[in-house]
């Protein structure tokens, strides 16, 4: 995956996978390191490794609520609301919020679900979320 870095070539992303204390194998990897750290594992001229560390990869944060999430009841839908937010270079950039609807499963209890947030322009960069949803009996029916 470090491939997709500007100025990468195979033999740097094995030596970086191949890096003693941490294996490097993916950008996160390479932007947590200390500065000094980096310089040494990559041995190139501050010019190129400013164009990887300062580069203009996208850094999407994402948050979500469960909607009335106590009172989710069996076979009614439940509401999720998801927040992303693109930051670059320290600023917001960009924020989305969107609603997301599914049915609870038909029975009551704990009921586990996972949240993907896929990225289709950089490899490593999906995102998964898992949460619990309570859900309760069902509505009984009116009959009168």
């Amino acid at each position: 995956m470090l491939l997709q870095l500007p100025h990468f070539t195979k033999e740097l992303a094995k030596k970086c996978q191949e890096n003693p204390g941490k294996s490097i194998e993916i950008v996160f990897d390479l932007a947590e390191m200390e500065d000094d750290e980096r310089r040494e594992l990559l041995q190139m001229p501050d010019s190129q490794l400013m164009a990887i560390v300062r580069n203009r990869y996208p850094n999407i944060d994402l948050t979500y609520v469960v909607v009335d999430g106590d009172n989710v009841r069996a076979g009614e839908d439940v509401s999720l609301q998801v927040t992303l937010e693109r930051d670059l270079e320290g600023k917001t950039e960009r924020k989305a919020k969107v609603k997301l609807d599914f049915a609870a499963l038909g029975e009551a209890g704990k009921k586990n679900y996972t949240l993907y947030f896929m990225c289709d322009s950089y490899m490593g960069w999906d995102q998964e979320y898992s949460f619990a949803v309570d859900v309760k009996e069902a509505a009984l029916a009116d009959d009168s």
